[in-house]
Formats: C-alpha cells, sequence, structure tokens
C-alpha cells in the first residue's frame, strides 16, 4: 500500500481501518498495488479515490470508503441518519471514470479495465436489500 509510512492524513476512522486491512502481509493478490487518497486533476476538475487497487494485467478497481452506519432507505443513502450529499455508488464510479480519462488525456494511455466499489468497514450486515444499490 502507498504510502507505505501509513495512510494518508484523513479525519475518516473508516479510511485508516480499511488502510490497515489493505496493508497487512499478504492482504493484496500478488501483482495487486494499492494506493490510498489518490489525488488527481482532469480537466480542470479535482478528484480524489480513497483507495485504488490495481493490477497490470487484470486493471483497477476504484474503492470509496464510508464508515459509521449506513443505510439506503427509499431510494436515499443515509450515513449515521443523515442523507449522503451523493450516492456512494456514484462517488465510486464517478472517481473510476475520471481516471479512466486522466490515463487517457493526460498520459495518452488507453486506460485498462476497472470497475468500482464501496466498502463499508463499519457494517455488520449489507446496508442494502438484496434489490439495487443506485439510490439518489
Amino acid at each position: 500500500m502507498h504510502p507505505k509510512s501509513g495512510p494518508r492524513p484523513t479525519d475518516s476512522h473508516a479510511e485508516r481501518r480499511i488502510y490497515e486491512a489493505l496493508a497487512r502481509e499478504g492482504a493484496l493478490p500478488e501483482g495487486v498495488v494499492g494506493w490510498h487518497s489518490l489525488a488527481f486533476t482532469v480537466n480542470n476538475r479535482e478528484h480524489e479515490i480513497d483507495f485504488l487497487l490495481a493490477h497490470p494485467e487484470r486493471g483497477f478497481i476504484a474503492i470509496e470508503a464510508k464508515g459509521g452506519q449506513i443505510k439506503l432507505e427509499d431510494g436515499f443513502w443515509l450515513q449515521n441518519g443523515q442523507r449522503m450529499k451523493a450516492p456512494p455508488t456514484k462517488q465510486a464510479i464517478d472517481a473510476a471514470h475520471a481516471l479512466a480519462r486522466y490515463l487517457r488525456e493526460a498520459h495518452h494511455l488507453e486506460p485498462p479495465r476497472f470497475t468500482y466499489a464501496v466498502w463499508f468497514p463499519d457494517m455488520s450486515k449489507p446496508p442494502l436489500p438484496s434489490g439495487d444499490a443506485k439510490g439518489r
């Protein structure tokens, strides 16, 4: 995991917990490299990926970290009972696509395959029924 010295400064206990989990010896598969709080700019707009895991042949996954009690209720995502500004799934999707644009536009690289995920380290069970996770 990068930075190797520990997680970047953050107020998010969720990000610190996830960093510790990913930085453990053997936590990541062979060849996978991870970054915490990867920041980049595309078209004069700043983006940040909470966690990026990349493999040279398989591509990358952008992970959005959300701590506290998470719930999807009536189509709205709630964090500790408060409506989130944006669904965490949308944050992860947007970050992954922004990184692909960054690789294409700033470095003239064809972006690898990629996907996204949301990690809720404080939850003991999924915040969703078995339905759609898009929400508003």
